[in-house]
């Protein structure tokens, strides 16, 4: 195989994960900051950026509202006045937390050849790529559930952080760090790579074995984390039609509701003065406020009358047999 046609299927392979807006690539400028450019990430532009003449980034966030990958950002922080000696024992603790993090994922289902790992030199980014794009929000899901696994919530931000708008532009790999003058690489093994002595030479067989993820795997992993996460909170019986029963889930007050034998389960404090709403009458299916008369629809926690204008937070229910349990918040 000619070595044109080798990075041309290397180039597919790097639009294939880093698949984002297909209308939108930008281009840094000398000030640092990104111009977007019509065409996409062209074959053209790939060799620029392996070649080092530009620096690229790429949309993730579709007209659709679905991304084509999942991004973490695990680097070191504060870094601005610190030198490549003093950085490379903060890049290894990183790398300790990079594996915790591949652990984690594992255990959610995604395999070791399903994650990439850059090193841009200033931490680790660790790549999700997908077979398919899918929601934000399931993305968003999905990343939370896996960094809070590996024990990183504080610490750990990932893309997509926005919902809305053309949502995060992420630069593309392979690029000359401004802040280390060091040149990002993918990582073969993260449990042998050592920064200090790292080969930056372009590396492309970390993304030439990856496999892309199906999303029925991050499906299946929110599924069964959400079973997890439901709590049994009272008798069918103990909650008669037409009335309300102040209950607690994993420390929060909740107000179980059964509006007709259909039952729900809402925040229990109302979001204008904080009124205890479990005292509040409740009448064909809205719940009104004792205190100053702010009315709500139980079957979907909307305001319906002030001065409250924010929903109640609304919570899953499932009755199994004679228990009504209640899982997470809704979006």
């Amino acid at each position: 195989m000619s070595n044109d046609r080798t990075m041309k299927r290397r180039y597919e392979l790097f639009v294939r994960c880093y698949r984002g807006r297909a209308d939108a690539v930008a281009q840094q400028q000398v000030d640092g900051s990104f111009r977007t450019l019509p065409g996409g990430f062209t074959y053209e532009r790939f060799l620029e950026q392996v070649n080092q003449t530009h620096i690229y980034g790429a949309y993730n966030l579709d007209a659709g509202g679905n991304v084509g990958f999942l991004m973490y950002d695990m680097d070191v922080f504060p870094r601005l006045k610190q030198s490549w000696e003093q950085l490379v024992p903060e890049l290894r603790a990183k790398r300790d937390q990079v594996q915790a993090l591949i652990s984690a994922l594992g255990h959610l289902g995604v395999q070791p050849d399903q994650v990439l790992v850059e090193f841009p030199t200033v931490g680790f980014h660790v790549v999700l790529p997908l077979a398919e794009p899918i929601p934000v929000r399931e993305a968003k899901a999905f990343g939370r559930l896996a960094r809070d696994r590996a024990g990183l919530r504080h610490e750990t931000p990932f893309y997509p952080h926005e919902v809305s708008g053309y949502g995060d532009m992420v630069r593309l790999p392979l690029r000359l760090n401004d802040l280390t003058g060091q040149r990002s690489n993918f990582v073969r093994d993260i449990a042998t790579f050592d920064p200090a002595t790292y080969d930056q030479t372009p590396d492309f067989a970390p993304l030439e074995k990856l496999r892309p993820i199906e999303a029925k795997v991050m499906r299946s992993a929110l599924a069964e984390a959400e079973r997890g996460m439901y709590r049994r909170v009272a008798r069918a019986d103990e909650v008669a039609p037409g009335s309300t029963r102040l209950v607690h889930y994993r420390g929060q007050r909740v107000l179980l509701v059964n509006d007709a034998g259909s039952f729900y389960a809402l925040a229990e404090t109302c979001p204008h003065a904080e009124a205890p709403l479990s005292i509040g009458p409740l009448r064909d299916g809205v719940l009104t406020c004792p205190w100053h008369g702010a009315r709500f629809r139980v079957a979907t926690g909307e305001a319906l009358a002030g001065p409250a204008h924010e929903p109640l937070v609304h919570h899953a229910v499932r009755v199994r047999g004679e228990d009504i349990l209640v899982g997470p918040a809704r979006p």
